[in-house]
């Protein structure tokens, strides 16, 4: 009996040195980075500051560009420029905007006067021009508009393609009437 006794003793002592320890389950204090110091090593703050600086410069490019925007976009009637501009859309055949055919402001403020009647003066030649432009030249003499997108492309995008009163034609400065412009989307009719 003792023979087998020393043998289960044997066989136990032989697996226990090859049995690891039991897994400690209790919490263990957290060995991090220490807090942010005169070092400066560790933590996010210094991290993230780049993210923050690089979002706070975007986001006033942003601003800034709604701004600019918004004060170039002109004053068409009810809104209908602001509506037109969103359906014009380019699609295949489209021909974009020729900004060298220009009117100047001045042609409007000044227009030459009438042969006939002296307190009338004639309507500029707004046809073939960049719409641009002639908003520029109407909204300088303070006249009425109603711009009116139409499909073509021979000529391009924001190119005035009709105008009534016509070129030339004889109109009231007191009491000018209200323009009506045909402006190219630059799309195929």
């Amino acid at each position: 009996m003792a023979t087998r006794r020393s043998r289960a003793t044997a066989t136990r002592s032989s697996q226990g040195a090859h049995t690891p320890p039991p897994y400690n389950l209790s919490p263990q204090p957290a060995t991090t980075a220490s807090p942010v110091g005169p070092s400066g090593s560790g933590g996010g703050k210094r991290r993230n500051m780049p993210v923050i600086v690089g979002s706070i410069v975007v986001a006033l490019i942003a601003i800034g560009g709604l701004i600019t925007a918004l004060s170039l976009s002109g004053g068409g009637d009810d809104g209908k420029e602001a509506s037109e501009e969103k359906s014009k859309t380019p699609v295949a055949g489209h021909k974009g905007p020729d900004r060298t055919r220009t009117i100047e402001v001045e042609q409007c403020k000044e227009p030459e006067t009438a042969y006939n009647d002296e307190t009338k003066v004639k309507v500029p030649d707004f046809t073939f021009k960049d719409w641009k432009s002639v908003l520029s030249c109407l909204q300088a003499a303070g006249w009425q508009y109603d711009p009116r997108r139409i499909n073509e492309n021979a000529y391009g995008e924001d190119t005035v393609m009709r105008q009534l009163p016509k070129e030339g034609s004889d109109i009231d400065p007191k009491n000018p009437p209200k323009f009506q412009l045909d402006i190219s989307t630059g799309n195929p009719a």
